[in-house]
């Protein structure tokens, strides 16, 4: 903390010094920026201050939400756009010989405080099971300055167990639970 007597009055008037106490403003980890940012404290007033510090926004400032996913692992691979050309969500799920896509009311989105769950009915066996494929997909922010973000997601295949009567004649476990770690990138695109 420095101290500087400071006289702004106007010529030919009686003078007004006053004391002004400048201290310099700690960053987050808690170290000090000199001749960055400071405090300036006088009896009447405080500022904050910036010396020399001019932020000019570049194309990588820029953010877009990522809508598009293009995920795999040794034997799945996934594709989720948020819309297309029809504006509706698409998804296409490859493992093994299957293929399936999906669109539109197939896909169903849901947001959570942990991301948002994007979901389709991979198979429905009455009075047997229905499995359920998730993605657990994170915001993600793609700069304008760049074509795609690499990424790693959380899939999950639900099985949800049944009977005739509904799952309250199953016995035990209801749910199960396969949980899969995809890579690959996100874009953001426009539609």
């Amino acid at each position: 903390m420095s101290k500087t007597n400071v006289d702004n009055t106007p010529e030919g008037e009686k003078s007004g010094v006053r004391e002004l106490y400048k201290i310099p403003v700690l960053t987050e980890t808690g170290e000090s920026s000199p001749g960055k940012w400071w405090l300036e404290i006088d009896s009447f007033f405080f500022y904050i201050c910036s010396f020399n510090h001019q932020h000019k926004h570049s194309n990588s400032d820029l953010m877009q939400q990522a809508n598009l996913f293009t995920l795999h692992n040794a034997t799945l691979k996934v594709s989720y756009s948020a819309s297309s050309l029809d504006g509706k969500p698409q998804l296409s799920y490859q493992k093994g010989a299957i293929s399936l896509n999906f669109r539109g009311s197939q896909v169903r989105h849901k947001p959570t405080e942990i991301g948002i769950l994007i979901s389709v009915t991979l198979k429905t066996v009455p009075d047997s099971r229905t499995v359920v494929f998730s993605l657990l997909l994170p915001l993600v922010n793609v700069p304008d300055d760049r074509p795609s973000i690499p990424v790693s997601i959380k899939a999950i295949e639900t099985t949800n167990r049944t009977s005739i009567a509904g799952p309250k004649l199953v016995k035990g476990q209801v749910q199960t639970y396969k949980v899969y770690s995809l890579k690959g990138s996100a874009q953001s695109v426009l539609f």
